[in-house]
């Protein structure tokens, strides 16, 4: 409806509705529906200028697109406005970001769902799941290739993969493994699959991150990437420079996008994700690093941990609106915890703890890897604090090599 601007036309929208909840919709009902000759002009008009279905679409379109600029220019307007008012500047640009992210969107069609119409599509859909278990499976944690299986199989086992509309939240403590997390997830998505992924960060320098991102591909050392002092005899050196040109050929090929922004807003958050899948056309998942460092613009006279869960609630309408996974990074204070947790924890389909084994998992991992070589391995586990469509608490032990920055689940057999 907010698409026209004359009364005439929202008329006929309008009457079209209700008439369309009782059958097809002709000319000539939706004239004896219609008093007033303006009216009955423009439903003329509309009918000899309709040619086929793909021309209509074109011309729904361009009504969008219509309606977006001239939001837009509004927009516009009133941006002026606040600087000719001498209005802090950061309060204008949250002012801009939040509502030209209200602009992007697309109605699925998902706020009344009719059984009638719905119940043929979901059979449909559980008889394909029949044919290829991948159907109803989203991103997946783990990728099998000629080494082995990489990854976190265990994840896909109790998540059925990310799928659209998680919030997943990571947390570790300083310096215990979030972001080398992170970008392990992102490795598997976008380097080892082909999803498109957009990695927020608020800290690292970009070449930290693709340095961090590309040594285990390349085999080598974080800091051989990073000082350029590789290590080995010469003909050692000589293959790890092939391979490292051989995985920035591959980093150049894949789809994921990185970004460094101190001050990270849950509005500008929001901005970049849409900008960046209308730039490239496409947005699988959204990585967020980390929730500690973002703010709100009107946050007077709340708390750390009521800002963080109103940004967590957010997010978590993001990755609905936009249908993909995003996964949120947060600290761990000195004692564990994260502030606000269970309140946080509400918002999200899974939350994850990073963290390194105690000696209360020695019992466990005793028992459960009879292979004395796994063992030696596991030094990390993955310690699921909530998980919404499985009940298996059990930790996910892990291997953690820093010097690489790989991560990857130590199989129990």
């Amino acid at each position: 409806m907010e698409y026209f601007t004359l009364d005439e036309t929202r008329k006929i929208f309008s009457t079209i509705e209700k008439l369309s909840n009782e059958g097809n919709v002709t000319r000539r009902l939706l004239e004896k529906k219609t008093d007033g000759n303006k009216e009955k002009a423009l439903i003329q008009t509309a009918d000899s200028t309709y040619k086929d279905i793909d021309v209509f679409k074109v011309d729904l379109e361009n009504l969008k697109n219509t309606y977006i600029n001239r939001q837009l220019y509004y927009t516009t307007t009133k941006a002026l406005s606040a600087i000719s008012e001498n209005t802090k500047a950061i309060k204008t640009i949250e002012t801009i970001e939040n509502e030209i992210s209200e602009l992007y969107f697309d109605d699925e069609g998902t706020n009344i769902i009719d059984p009638k119409e719905r119940a043929p599509i979901a059979y449909q859909r559980f008889l394909d799941s029949l044919e290829n278990t991948d159907v109803k499976y989203g991103i997946r944690f783990s990728y099998e290739g000629k080494k082995g299986m990489l990854g976190f199989s265990s994840l896909d086992e109790v998540f059925r993969g990310a799928q659209g509309g998680d919030l997943f939240l990571i947390a570790a403590k300083t310096g215990e493994g979030k972001t080398a997390f992170s970008l392990n997830l992102a490795r598997l998505f976008s380097l080892y699959q082909k999803y498109y992924g957009y990695y927020e960060n608020t800290e690292m320098k970009v070449e930290e991150l693709e340095e961090r991102l590309l040594a285990p591909l390349a085999s080598v050392k974080v800091t051989e990437l990073s000082t350029g002092q590789l290590e080995g005899t010469k003909s050692e050196i000589e293959s790890k420079i092939t391979r490292i040109s051989a995985v920035y050929d591959h980093y150049r090929n894949s789809h994921l996008y990185l970004s460094r922004i101190p001050s990270l807003t849950a509005s500008k958050a929001k901005g970049l994700a849409k900008q960046v899948r209308n730039r490239y056309g496409k947005l699988d998942y959204l990585m967020i690093d980390y929730l500690g460092r973002m703010e709100m613009s009107d946050s007077y006279g709340l708390q750390e941990y009521q800002i963080m869960f109103k940004i967590t609630q957010q997010m978590k309408e993001l990755a609905m609106s936009l249908d993909i996974p995003i996964f949120l990074l947060a600290q761990r204070n000195f004692a564990g915890n994260i502030e606000g947790a269970k309140k946080i924890a509400n918002e999200c389909d899974g939350v994850l703890f990073f963290e390194p084994v105690t000696e209360d998992d020695t019992d466990y991992i005793d028992s459960t890897f009879s292979n004395p070589e796994k063992r030696k391995k596991v030094n990390y586990k993955i310690t699921k604090r909530k998980i919404r469509r499985s009940s298996n608490t059990f930790p996910i032990y892990c291997e953690f090599d820093k010097e690489k920055q790989f991560i990857n689940e130590v199989p129990t057999s």
